[in-house]
């Protein structure tokens, strides 16, 4: 019975170690959707696909020119289009007003460095006279509306939970093991 007690604490012990093991994280900046439109503003239907040679392309943009961190990147295409200037709307997480943003467009083997039309929460605007991987570079801007470069991740997952809940466990196993002494005792 005691060896049967001792198993039953030691395996809530366990169990609520390993929930202090999952990160609960913040959402990741990449992704997003896009929306486009034509110079006359009717919509196309634009095709977004992973870019097979991202680390390989983000290691060619001139941070002089786009300074900050990739947000998001994607190959762009639009199939069936006569031509002329495409308008984006570009759903990237994380971005904020007030952040400098950049859009790169990879062209003939380079990248071209276009101000966005606009920015705000969550949302870039730009318009590229063609598609291709679309970037988006975003310096965030501090609290007081400035852009800065260091940034520092936010806190994901943390002891307190793992800590609370592991107190919590001692503290069931040390009632469950009291409460079998005083049966026990009231059985004599």
């Amino acid at each position: 019975m005691v060896k049967r007690k001792i198993l039953v604490v030691a395996v809530i012990v366990i169990l609520c170690l390993a929930i202090g093991s999952v990160a609960f994280a913040a959402p990741s900046p990449t992704g997003g959707s896009v929306a486009a439109k034509d110079a006359d503003g009717n919509p196309v239907q634009v095709t977004v696909a992973a870019v097979s040679n991202a680390d390989e392309l983000k290691a060619q943009i001139d941070t002089a020119k786009a300074p900050g961190t990739v947000a998001w990147l994607q190959d762009v295409t639009v199939e069936d289009y006569a031509g002329g200037p495409i308008t984006l709307t570009l759903a990237v997480n994380g971005v904020k007003t007030g952040d400098e943003v950049t859009v790169i467009h990879y062209v003939n083997g380079a990248w071209e460095y276009v101000k966005p039309d606009s920015v705000s929460d969550g949302q870039v605007v730009v318009t590229l006279s063609s598609l291709s991987p679309v970037g988006v570079v975003v310096k965030q801007a501090d609290s007081a509306g400035a852009a800065t470069t260091d940034s520092t991740s936010p806190k994901t997952g943390g002891a307190d939970l793992a800590m609370i809940l592991t107190l919590i466990a001692v503290a069931a196993a040390g009632t469950v093991f009291a409460a079998g002494r005083q049966l026990k005792k009231s059985e004599r």
